[in-house]
């Protein structure tokens, strides 16, 4: 998120006389707590951008304009990555957040056999053992 004056998150929608729909009132509460929440969708309430990060909404303050090209780091320093093992991550946090611990965990364990013996996984442990960066393919 730019650190800009007009630059806010918020759920204005009381403003209007209606609640906040997508999904708002759920997922809101479930990344900044129920206080928090029900102070931005109570009170119309906006917060900036360094008030994003402090909250974990956000994971990068960008200077004005230096957004997008913090946006294309990220994205290189992802491309980087294991193919496989990124989706594993994301498949084990986006679900398991959805369902109780024990569960999540057995998505985590699935996700860890299918990647634990790819090429990806013995390309990274050998590179780590030659000291040198890994070459990932997706296989």
């Amino acid at each position: 998120m730019v650190d800009a004056e007009k630059a806010t998150l918020g759920l204005p929608e009381i403003n209007l006389g209606i609640i906040p729909g997508w999904g708002g009132t759920q997922r809101l509460p479930r990344l900044v707590g129920r206080t928090r929440a029900l102070e931005i969708a109570l009170m119309g309430r906006k917060i900036n951008a360094k008030e994003a990060y402090d909250w974990g909404l956000i994971n990068k303050v960008s200077k004005t304009g230096e957004t997008l090209k913090d946006a294309k780091e990220y994205a290189v320093a992802l491309s980087k990555r294991a193919p496989l093992a990124l989706k594993a991550i994301l498949n084990a946090v986006v679900l398991g957040l959805d369902t109780n611990m024990a569960a999540g965990v057995e998505i985590e364990l699935a996700g860890s056999q299918m990647v634990g013996t790819s090429k990806d996984a013995m390309e990274g442990m050998t590179a780590f053992m030659e000291k040198r960066e890994a070459k990932f393919i997706g296989e």
